[in-house]
């Protein structure tokens, strides 16, 4: 009998030395293949530093969301946490507060419009770096993957990451056409063959005048990493402005002012000013319903409005002469005048469905 307790006890050390070592194997492959917050910021920055592609959407308030979605390096991870009583997922990727309500109605009703993403058009000197920093903001709030990055370039990423992109932020001031033709359809995309059907296009036009005076001005602040910076050196801002080329502007949305009219009204949930920066937001709000409710669901992203970005680089007279700008940019200037209307418009319209 004490030979038989006495290999018993030993079994039992042995048994425990065992389950003690595959405890400590676990812990060391969670601490491994789970890094911390701060390694993973470490991470991102090498990365960036690397030109490698870098997908970051992280919330702002981690513990208040349903789920994280978290992309590095192409890598797609995610995490569902059930608050309150929720018994239906959103789709993967977007967040309960951004989500239409599925309350079994049709799948066209007007608050599942361009549930499937954005896409802005990013007209250089219009602003547009402030309108990319609120998507980003924006795709982070709701799970969104995006990308706002200038480099690597558009083209440059693989056909698959760029169909898995939900929110497109004007990288690289591509055009309406060019973006079409290299940004192909989600795979669970509901529009199927007919390409982005179900995605918001939106964009941010300014006078002519102005444009070509911050283009001026915008290179002579940059100094000799600006291509053009030469230039400045030998002309002041009504001269550059006297060169710059009409047309510009309509070639974003079409080969001519008709065809980019038609664009604009026909395919763009949103056109905004930067003479008009809140109804421009309120426009955006209305007419994108996961945009709205992203707002509505984070107070302190709605407070903050639209950003304002390169301000010091834009430090010219604004002197603007209208008659010289219908004269030397008849095209943009036209396209302006309806742009203007059509926001004016879409605006009262918003204001009488409240």
């Amino acid at each position: 009998a004490n030979e038989e307790l006495s290999s018993s006890a030993d079994w039992l050390e042995e048994l425990h030395a065992v389950r003690q070592r595959e405890a400590d194997a676990r812990r060391r492959r969670v601490r491994m293949h789970v890094p911390s917050n701060n390694f993973r910021r470490l991470a991102a920055l090498v990365a960036l530093a690397m030109s490698i592609p870098i997908f970051t959407v992280l919330t702002r308030q981690e513990r208040r969301r349903a789920h994280q979605l978290t992309f590095l390096g192409g890598r797609r991870r995610w995490r569902w946490r059930v608050v309150g009583n929720t018994t239906r997922r959103p789709p993967p990727g977007i967040s309960p507060h951004c989500a239409a309500p599925r309350n079994g109605t049709d799948d066209n009703d007007e608050e599942r419009r361009f549930e499937d993403g954005l896409a802005f058009i990013h007209v250089s000197k219009a602003g547009g770096t402030s309108v990319r920093r609120l998507l980003s903001n924006l795709a982070a709030a709701c799970g969104y993957r995006a990308y706002t990055a200038e480099y690597p370039k558009w083209r440059d990423l693989p056909e698959s990451t760029r169909s898995e992109v939900r929110v497109y932020g004007g990288s690289n001031h591509l055009g309406y056409a060019d973006l079409l033709q290299t940004w192909p359809s989600s795979p669970g995309e509901r529009d199927g063959k007919n390409g982005h059907a179900n995605k918001a296009f939106v964009t941010q036009l300014r006078h002519p005048w102005d444009r070509a005076a911050s283009d001026y001005h915008y290179a002579l602040a940059l100094g000799t990493i600006h291509h053009l910076y030469e230039l400045t050196q030998r002309m002041n801002e009504t001269e550059w402005i006297r060169n710059t080329t009409d047309g510009k502007l309509v070639s974003y949305f079409g080969s001519d002012l008709e065809e980019a009219k038609d664009v604009l009204r026909g395919r763009f949930a949103a056109v905004g000013l930067v003479e008009e920066p809140v109804k421009s937001l309120e426009v955006l709000r209305c007419r994108v319903p996961w945009i709205r409710r992203a707002l509505e669901a984070d107070t302190p992203l709605l407070a903050a409005g639209l950003p304002h970005e390169n301000r010091r680089m834009e430090e010219y007279s604004g002197s603007r002469d209208e008659g010289a700008a219908r004269a030397l940019f008849p095209l943009d200037f036209e396209l302006y005048r309806f742009a203007r209307d059509l926001l004016f418009e879409r605006h009262a319209d918003c204001a009488r469905r409240g």
